[in-house]
Parts: C-alpha cells; structure tokens; sequence
C-alpha cells in the first residue's frame, strides 16, 4: 500500500515539473551574435533563447538597421544615424509568445532647454499593435557636458503577455525639439510561453527520474 502511495506521489512530481512555467531570461542585444545585423533591413537570431527565435527589422529613416556592442540597437538615416529618432521604428518580433517582463534602453538623457531649465527625452513601445509603454529618462540622467552627467540607461518594467512583435518609437507629441528625442534599445527579459520552448535539462532530468522510479516500483510490486 506504501509502495502505492509513493508511486502516485512520484507521478504527480513528474506533471508538476513538466508543467513548470519557463523561467524568465534576458536576451542581450549587445551581444556579438547580433553584429550582422549592423546596416541590415532585417535580422534574424535563431534560438535567441531555447526554441525562440527573434527577428529584429528596421523601418523610417534609410530603412537599416544601426547596431553597436556599446548601445545596441537604432535605425540609420534620420536626425540621428545611431539611434530610434522621428519618424523611425525599430520592430522586434517573436517566433513565438513571450511575456514581456521588461527591456533595457540606452542613450535615453535628460537635456538642456534654455537657461537652467531641462527636459527628459522619451518615447513609447507597442506591444501586437495594441497596448503602449510610454517611458522617459530618468531624473537624474543628465546629458554629459551638462552638469552631472548619466550614463542614459533605464530599465522599463512592463509584466505583459502574450506578446509577439514590439515596436519602439520617439515621442513626440508635445516636444518641438524633435532631433532630442532618441535611444536605442540594449535588452529585453523575457519569458516564454509557447509550446515550442525546451524545458530545462534540470527539470527534463527529476522528470524523467521520478517516471522512472515509478516504473521501477509498479515493475517489482508486479
């Protein structure tokens, strides 16, 4: 009867991993694996994460994509040749749905306006051509030269999904200094959520063991 018992417990242990959510990782886009997509229209990366694949495409300004292992990802052309500026959208879409944690921006400033007064720049991201993410620099993200200088980095919390394509723009709707409003895009943390993602080896391995103790008990019991 014990033998039963231990049995059934083991089972359940091997659904409950199996079904275990996919943890959450985060894709770098100052990786090295992305350099060729530098002066690209489009670029893919197959298994950017197990089983995820994510094609990164250009659109406005000269239509190509600007790529740096400082900074990451902008689009040519345009007020700024390096960075997502008016009129330009950098596109990121998945093989699959994520759900989107957050993502990491560069060169995002709080800059001079006038005498003594600063504005922040800003932007927004479209999540499946839906839901918007506005954001704008950090406070304290001054613009180097201009007093105490930031490193222009902000992390965007979001914690939405499904999603499949994001699209990054500058915002402009009330900033008449248009060529200030820029970044580029460095990162993203992730978690996938389609049945095309490999469980980890960790959790292929208690599966497999707890199956096979189960096996192993039913067999002598028999």
């Amino acid at each position: 009867m014990a033998r039963n018992h231990l049995s059934i417990l083991l089972f359940a242990a091997a659904l409950l991993l199996a079904a275990a959510p996919a943890r959450a990782d985060y894709i770098d886009l100052l990786d090295s694996a992305w350099s060729p997509a530098n002066n690209q229209a489009s670029h893919t990366v197959i298994d950017v994460l197990p089983g995820l694949n994510l094609t990164i495409t250009a659109g406005g300004g000269s239509g190509r994509l600007w790529w740096d292992g400082a900074e990451g990802f902008g689009v040519r052309g345009g007020l700024n040749s390096d960075e997502i500026d008016y009129g330009e959208v950098l596109s990121l879409t998945f093989s699959q749905p994520v759900t989107l944690n957050s993502f990491k921006l560069f060169d995002l400033f709080k800059e001079r306006w006038g005498h003594g007064s600063y504005y922040r720049e800003k932007g927004y991201a479209v999540l499946d051509g839906a839901a918007t993410v506005h954001f704008q620099a950090d406070s304290g993200q001054i613009y180097p030269g201009w007093d105490l200088p930031g490193d222009g980095v902000l992390v965007v919390g979001v914690g939405t999904g499904p999603v499949t394509q994001i699209q990054f723009y500058a915002d402009y709707s009330s900033n008449l200094f248009k060529r200030n409003n820029d970044y580029q895009v460095g990162g993203l943390d992730v978690t996938p959520s389609g049945s095309g993602v490999v469980p980890e080896p960790a959790s292929l391995l208690l599966t497999a063991s707890a199956l096979g103790l189960g096996a192993w008990l039913r067999r002598r019991r028999a």
